[in-house]
């Protein structure tokens, strides 16, 4: 998994059914809020997060690529064997995202230690 900046917004690629870029712009998290109805800029939102959040956020940051792309489609794409590394680039992302991290920020938007749902 490597990450390449990206003037619009960094990416990471994440290795599912071919190597896919995940992008974490407006456009995703508008498409994570419809889909979820939460607001992912919110706290609150990475403390209760479920499974179908997850997947949720991983398609809505894999439409730019594959606009039909479905959330169905997305969630067979994740099994236990992969799921952490699609939570780490996920993380990854987002804290590169955030303007004042700058990629450093050792807090995590995700609380991985525990179980979703």
């Amino acid at each position: 998994m490597g990450v390449f900046m990206n003037k619009a917004a960094p990416t990471v690629i994440i290795p599912l059914d071919k190597e896919r870029t995940f992008k974490l712009d407006f456009k995703a998290f508008m498409a994570f809020e419809k889909i979820s109805g939460k607001n992912v800029l919110a706290a609150s939102v990475w403390q209760d997060m479920k499974a179908s959040d997850i997947v949720t956020l991983l398609w809505a940051g894999l439409l730019h690529e594959e606009p039909a792309l479905t959330p169905e489609q997305v969630a067979e794409l994740i099994h236990p064997g992969n799921f952490q590394e699609v939570v780490n680039a996920i993380q990854q992302v987002f804290q590169l995202s955030m303007p004042d991290s700058g990629g450093n920020n050792d807090e995590s938007p995700l609380a991985t230690n525990r179980p979703l749902g």
